[in-house]
């Protein structure tokens, strides 16, 4: 373990970032985590479906409650209402009347349907915060991806940097010996020639990290000033076995949890349907006042009066609505039922896909590590061997061409074993995935 972290230490030390003005914005893996969970939009939206959740619970238990409704009311007439009675003529309604009232309700029974409402809307609740969960362990899991590819770009750019740096000075070298009568036109030539070639791929490797940078700004929300990233490919190697993992998946991954919920979920929404198709009672009392309760002219006093009692409603028969919709969605609880047990292999095999990739980057990283040491003495052997003139031009730059592109291998190993370690952290459910160390 210490020599795979030295090894590293010198990879992140070679493939230092500077890619930027000194004015630029430097972001660690944290700071983008940040921002991006901060500002992304489907975050943000399942932020707001927690919220409709929460007042969706508040409208189920609405019914729970007792109900208070005031009414009030002026009517007016285009002439009294009278009739002749003993050949008298007798006012039975004014040309004008008013009338208010107050009624307190309290709905009694509702054939479980209450009950079902709000189990309903807890459920919805836990439904909706383990959607926003799962959501921003999929954005996390995004930022960790493009952060680690500007990571990559970044140890490509200064890779190529060095190998035109050494091609630089073997061509300045090339020339000083055309000078002195060691050199041929030909070795100058080839030696421009591959720095030229150098300096294209060094072109390319610039417009990659543009790439990926900009990749990076979208993914996490960043700011459209210039920024750098700060940070090490470098990851502890997975210990924890796959079978371990897969039951922790299973376990903690919030996609999964959700759809847990959902099938209870759809259960208390068929009883609430079901309940459609039942009786319910409400109890109500009431105090109303108007100034016309009596017969012939009157006072212009109000009269107020109280009553109670209890309406019973029952919708007997609705052409098999009720029934219909209820079986409908009790089919809706099997669909959930059949989708949650294969999402649960589907997360399994995630698991083993990102498992297995973590372990094959390892073993680059090791194969890649070693070709790097290798290539180092040869370029050492190599120049040591051109300076006293017992090697060629080719010999040296093949050399340092080897180095470059065992330096580029272990990059490469290097950001898949990273993508690999962030794809198994969100496929397990863990918001910060942490192999653990091996003891050495």
């Amino acid at each position: 373990m210490k020599r795979f972290a030295a090894l590293s230490l010198a990879v992140t030390s070679l493939c230092g970032a500077a890619i930027a003005g000194s004015d630029a914005v430097v972001y660690t893996l944290d700071d983008c985590l940040r921002i991006g969970l901060e500002r992304n939009a489907a975050v943000a939206n399942a932020r707001r479906d927690v919220e409709i959740a929460l007042h969706t619970r508040r409208d189920a238990a609405a019914d729970a409650f007792p109900q208070l409704s005031a009414n009030a009311a002026c009517t007016v007439f285009d002439e009294a209402q009278t009739f002749e009675l003993g050949g008298s003529s007798v006012e039975i309604t004014p040309d004008q009347s008013t009338s208010a009232g107050i009624e307190l309700s309290q709905l009694v029974y509702s054939g479980g349907k209450i009950r079902a409402a709000l189990r309903a809307a807890v459920l919805a609740r836990e439904y909706a915060e383990l959607g926003l969960a799962e959501v921003k362990s999929v954005t996390a899991r995004d930022i960790r991806l493009g952060f680690g590819g500007v990571l990559l770009a970044q140890n490509v750019l200064e890779v190529r940097r060095e190998s035109e740096r050494v091609l630089a000075a073997m061509l300045a070298q090339t020339e000083e010996k055309q000078r002195s009568g060691t050199a041929s036109e030909f070795d100058v030539l080839s030696a421009r020639v591959r720095l030229a070639n150098e300096k294209s791929a060094l072109i390319d490797a610039g417009n990659g990290l543009q790439l990926a940078a900009e990749s990076l700004r979208r993914i996490a929300n960043l700011d459209d000033s210039p920024f750098t990233v700060s940070g090490e490919l470098a990851v502890d190697p997975v210990a924890r076995p796959l079978d371990e993992l897969q039951r922790a998946a299973l376990e903690q991954r919030p996609m999964l949890q959700a759809m847990k919920r959902l099938v209870p979920l759809r259960e208390q929404q068929a009883a609430v349907t079901a309940a459609e198709g039942l009786p319910s009672v409400r109890l109500r009392a009431g105090y109303n006042g108007s100034d016309s309760y009596s017969v012939g002219p009157s006072d212009g006093g109000w009269e107020w009066h109280w009553n109670a009692g209890a309406t019973l409603s029952w919708n007997i028969w609705d052409g098999n609505r009720t029934r219909s919709r209820t079986a409908s969605v009790r089919i809706e609880v099997e669909k959930v039922r059949t989708a949650l047990e294969d999402a649960r292999g589907m997360v399994k095999l995630e698991v083993r896909q990102a498992f297995m990739d973590a372990q094959h980057g390892a073993q680059m990283v090791e194969s890649a590590a070693a070709a790097v040491t290798l290539a180092e003495k040869a370029l050492a052997i190599a120049r040591t061997r051109y300076d006293n003139g017992m090697a060629t031009q080719l010999e040296y730059s093949e050399a340092n061409l080897n180095l470059a592109v065992a330096r580029l291998s272990l990059c490469a190993a290097l950001h898949g074993r990273f993508s690999a370690v962030a794809r198994l952290g969100h496929a397990c459910g863990m918001d910060e995935f942490e192999a653990e160390r091996r003891v050495e």
